[in-house]
């Protein structure tokens, strides 16, 4: 008994520990493209190009930890979805950059939300 409590327990807080660290990056990658977004408004696309950078280095640098805990689909999109803002940042496609960004920071603060427990999941 103690040791299945035991396990019940581990499995818990490992859980929430996932959980808290997916919505911490997913917080801090969504903030960088919002700072794109805002440079990208004010014509700076010097500086739009370097927040999305700044955001696709995070993404990889967590991209190990989010495949461990999330599906492969949902962060296979989402690395798409990097490259393809880069590209019209790249581009200089200024509406199609903030549209993109908007995008994706949106995706990314859906998979924070996706991944908190909630009651009727359980019922």
């Amino acid at each position: 008994f103690w040791c299945a409590a035991l396990l019940l327990l581990a499995l818990g807080l490992g859980c929430v520990l996932a959980v808290q660290r997916v919505g911490c990056v997913s917080d801090e990658i969504a903030q960088l493209l919002e700072a794109a977004q805002e440079a990208a408004r004010a014509e700076d696309m010097a500086e739009t190009l370097r927040q999305v950078d700044r955001a696709s280095v995070c993404w990889e640098r967590a991209h190990g930890f989010l495949g461990w805990v999330l599906r492969h689909a949902e962060t296979d999109e989402l690395s798409r979805q990097f490259e393809t803002l880069r590209q019209y940042v790249l581009l200089e496609d200024r509406e199609e950059a903030i549209c993109r960004a908007v995008e994706l920071a949106a995706l990314l603060r859906h998979l924070k939300e996706m991944e908190q427990p909630y009651y009727y999941n359980f019922l």
